[in-house]
Parts: C-alpha cells; structure tokens; sequence
C-alpha cells in the first residue's frame, strides 16, 4: 500500500510494520581470499565481526525492495587515505542451481550479488554476477538501486530492483509474485578496512518468498 518513494526511505515509517528476520553473520573463511597477499595481510587480524542483520522485504507489486539495519559505530561515508574503506552491504542470490555461497557461486552455478556502498553517488547501485571467488564483475546498465542512512550507531539500507528483469537475460535473479529464492547478506565496516572478500556474510543461503 505504500509508494516506491516511500519504500526507498530507509527510516520510513512503513518499515518499522514490516516483521524482520535476523540473520547471522560471520567472518569469510581467511583461507578461501583469493591471493595469498590478502591471506597474509588479515592472518591474525579480526574482520568480519558484524554478528547480526535485520532484514525486512516488502513489495509494491512492480518492485522488491530489501531494507537492511545493523550496527556500526563508526561512519565511513569515504575512505581515508590509502587504509581507508567505505561501509558496504549487498545481497546475493544464486542464478542457477545450488549455488555454494561460501566461494560466492561456481562455474556451474553463479550468484547474482546487488551491492551498496556508503560512498555511492545517488542511489544508483551494482549489480554482480559471480562464478566462484575473484570472480566478481558489474553489468551495465544496472537496474538495482540502494539508499543508506546512518542514525545513532545503526546503518538502515534500502535496495530495490523491478521484480522482474527480462531484459537481463542470466544476469539478474528473475523473481515474481508467488516466486521463491534463497538469499544471502553480506556486511563490510570500513573502519575494520574491511572490503572484497574481507567482510562479515550469512554463511546459509536464507528464504525469500513473494506473495502470490
């Protein structure tokens, strides 16, 4: 019942109605980075330590839209110098199969991964296909859009992307009323210099099923 402007507003009214399930997150295995650069840089070194999101996911029949809200003390809008991360979130969903999200899919059964980061111009947001680790690349034009609000130590994140993207062909998850996916959430603290593969990430896929 509500509009899409209203959905896309992170602290809007609309989403403290909305029930949540909170998942649980943890560190990416340090052994599974994809250089043994970044697997001696973090050795020893803590990441990945948000424990827990809220996830909420309303629809207004043309759209999904996927409201996220975790902590974070610290504001990284922009990095800072040469250590420096912005926070991040996205969410993935496998595009074929049993997609493993540990190795963020697999030759066989890529994922589809929509990412936000607190430095984004606009609301403009990625969207990624995944085969397996390092793997990762953008497609354009990109039909997902974020907007994240930081507000007393808690970041609230909306995505949003039409249910249906035909025109994408295998590079978006197809969803529908009466469609079911899994989906998995991933966190990045800037501040923890976290990013790539360097994060906190739900380590089960997770249900998502639109009313029919």
């Amino acid at each position: 019942k509500s509009s899409a402007p209203d959905l896309m507003e992170p602290t809007a009214a609309t989403w403290l109605g909305a029930p949540a399930e909170r998942v649980a997150l943890g560190p990416t295995p340090i052994g599974l980075q994809p250089t043994p650069y970044i697997q001696a840089r973090y050795e020893g070194v803590p990441y990945g330590e948000t424990a827990q999101v809220e996830v909420r996911a309303l629809t207004d029949g043309q759209a999904i839209f996927i409201h996220l809200t975790w902590s974070d003390g610290t504001d990284d809008h922009q990095p800072r110098g040469t250590e420096g991360f912005a926070d991040g979130a996205s969410l993935a969903f496998p595009l074929l199969g049993d997609a493993p999200i540990i190795t963020m899919g697999s030759p066989d059964a890529p994922i589809n991964a929509w990412l936000w980061r607190a430095n984004q111009e606009g609301e403009a947001g990625r969207n990624v296909i995944a085969s397996g680790i390092g793997t990762s690349f953008a497609t354009a034009p990109s039909t997902v859009r974020c907007k994240g609000v930081l507000n007393e130590g808690r970041w609230s994140v909306v995505f949003s992307r039409p249910l249906s993207v035909p025109e994408a062909a295998g590079g978006g998850v197809q969803l529908g009323p009466g469609a079911e996916t899994k989906f998995g959430v991933a966190i990045w603290n800037g501040s923890k210099n976290e990013r790539a593969g360097i994060k906190a990430y739900s380590e089960a896929w997770h249900t998502l099923k639109i009313a029919g």
